[in-house]
């Protein structure tokens, strides 16, 4: 068993570190994930269906990427409750949307 004193002398076990930089991780995945489909993700995704795929309709097929860092919102969002805070499968969905969303990004640079 494995506890240390922290900064104000109070004693910690190791696994409420762990869970204090699993919170961390999480929390700061999700605030990426929500930067990501604010600024480029959803305005993109709203100028495609508005233009119908742009001329030859090859816009069409970015959609299902992006709804795919769209859907990434909702773990997102769920990771700020309390209970939820800690799952790992918020965490691998996270994970997940800011990696496609990294990926959609650099197309966008690469292309745009």
């Amino acid at each position: 068993m494995d506890v240390y004193c922290n900064q104000n002398g109070a004693l910690i076990h190791s696994g409420a570190v762990v869970a204090n930089n699993m919170n961390a991780i999480s929390k700061t995945l999700a605030i990426l994930v929500i930067g990501i489909n604010i600024y480029p993700c959803i305005p993109n995704t709203f100028g495609i269906i508005k233009s119908q795929g742009g001329g030859f309709g090859y816009g069409l097929l970015l959609l299902p990427i992006l709804f795919i860092v769209h859907l990434s919102l909702i773990s997102a969002f769920l990771t700020f409750f309390k209970k939820l805070s800690n799952e790992i499968a918020l965490v691998v969905s996270n994970s997940v949307g800011l990696i496609v969303g990294a990926f959609y990004i650099s197309m966008l640079i690469r292309v745009g």
